[in-house]
């Protein structure tokens, strides 16, 4: 091994934990990464990102691969061999700027502290697939779709021979071999959405997520970090990073310049719920505080609840850095259950609900693997009771903005629907439904008023 692969090895092993803990327990792969990159320099710290959200993002195409090369089930397999495998797979695939043999020997470097008997295994069975790739780029031909396989940027990784069964490439069972989606979430866009719709999802849930920045109105932007960005057609003067990096290192952050925020999120706040300056707001399921932030540089006054204490410190970090501390309260509280104090005491309530994530799971990738048929229905019915505690905030006159990350209508529409149909004091005034595109995440929102 050269000594750049050599140096790249403690990345790899890094990569491995990560996704061994990801694959065995409740946590995400940013938070993974994140504690298991917090010794690594900044461009390792990104690669060990990239490397654990991509091989868990494309899970079911790098199995469907290695299955061919392994004599044994991939799931049968030990778990640290499991995970080396399919990272292993990753980067010969879908990670142009690394050599095959650099994807090769770190992996199988890296494993050996895991398994050093299986090693051997994850060896063979990467070099039998890196010796049926013919090719990976953006200008390789594409007119045999079971011989190519898309990695969501606009890149393809040719194979010398048919990776897909034979049949329709927009079946749900291809689509899901493709898309490295559940066949039954497939089924559902299908249906909803019509077959080259419920495709074009597929590949925008495969695509590495942009990064978009909110200015902060109250500190100036630095002209280093404007050359970095292209502008959004949005009226808040939004920018999108022209090539993603950690946003804690560029030009501004510490100065509390901007945040990282999502358009479509952005969208929430400035077009949904339509903050005003000394207006009192309450964000009832706020999280890290994106919007609840956004509010503030609004000039509101924002009452941001969480049941997280991780969460909350999260916030009121954030706050402290974008210099909004005096205009955010952070309130650790059970959303369902708002203290009796905060009936009717708000001039604009905002619902961002726990939902099922559908139209962001290119930014959460563990997401597709933990979803389950029965989830937008029950996600639903905690909605509708979030939303009903959330209704009892407003004041007469005032607004009421319950918003997903969902595509799934039923946690959408249905629960916007059915809510006002069910409260007469309630007229829905305005409404949003994004679907994934390059620039923004997929989304909903709908803003109800309170009558006076």
């Amino acid at each position: 091994m050269s000594a750049e692969e050599i140096a790249g090895v403690p990345v790899r092993a890094s990569a491995l934990r990560a996704l061994l803990t990801v694959s065995s327990r409740p946590v995400s792969c940013r938070d993974a990464a994140e504690r298991e990159g917090k010794d690594l320099a900044s461009r390792d710290r990104a690669l060990l990102t990239h490397l654990v959200s991509g091989t868990t993002r494309h899970r079911m195409t790098l199995d469907h691969l290695l299955s061919r090369h392994s004599r044994r089930g991939i799931q049968e397999l030990d778990a640290p061999v499991r995970e080396a495998m399919r990272l292993g797979a990753f980067q010969l695939c879908f990670c142009l700027r690394i050599p095959p043999h650099a994807a090769l020997g770190t992996t199988v470097e890296a494993v050996k502290a895991f398994s050093p008997r299986g090693a051997g295994m994850v060896n063979a069975v990467l070099r039998a697939l890196a010796s049926g790739i013919a090719g990976r780029g953006e200008s390789l031909p594409t007119e045999d779709v079971l011989r190519v396989l898309p990695d969501g940027e606009g890149n393809v990784c040719r194979f010398r021979d048919p990776m897909l069964p034979n049949g329709d490439p927009r079946s749900p069972s291809l689509l899901a071999i493709r898309s490295s989606l559940p066949v039954w979430l497939l089924e559902r866009w299908i249906r909803r959405f019509g077959p080259e719709e419920a495709e074009t999802l597929a590949f925008e849930a495969l695509r590495t997520p942009s990064i978009a920045l909110r200015p902060n109105p109250g500190r100036p932007l630095p002209e280093a970090l404007m050359a970095l960005c292209e502008r959004l057609p949005s009226p808040s003067g939004a920018l999108l990073l022209k090539e993603n990096r950690d946003p804690t290192g560029l030009p501004g952050w510490e100065e509390g310049a901007f945040s990282v925020q999502d358009a479509a999120a952005q969208a929430v706040v400035r077009d949904g719920l339509l903050p005003k300056p000394e207006e009192l707001l309450l964000d009832l399921c706020a999280g890290v505080g994106g919007k609840a932030c956004a509010a503030a540089e609004a000039g509101s006054r924002v009452t941001a609840v969480d049941q997280e204490t991780r969460r909350l410190e999260r916030l009121r970090a954030t706050a402290n850095r974008l210099g909004l501390s005096d205009r955010i309260e952070a309130v650790e509280a059970d959303a369902l259950k708002p203290p009796s104090a905060w009936q009717g005491a708000f001039d604009a309530v905002l619902l961002d609900a726990p939902c099922t994530n559908t139209g962001v799971l290119r930014r959460r990738p563990e997401a597709r693997w933990r979803l389950k048929p029965e989830d937008p229905a029950r996600m639903a019915a905690m909605q509708a009771r979030l939303l009903e505690a959330a209704s009892a905030c407003v004041k007469p006159g005032g607004r009421l903005v319950y918003a997903t990350c969902s595509l799934e209508e039923e946690e959408n529409e249905g629960i916007a629907l059915a809510f006002a149909a069910a409260h007469a004091g309630f007229k829905p005034e305005a409404g949003s439904f994004q679907k994934p595109s390059r620039t923004r995440d997929g989304a909903f929102w709908s803003r109800l008023r309170r009558t006076p």
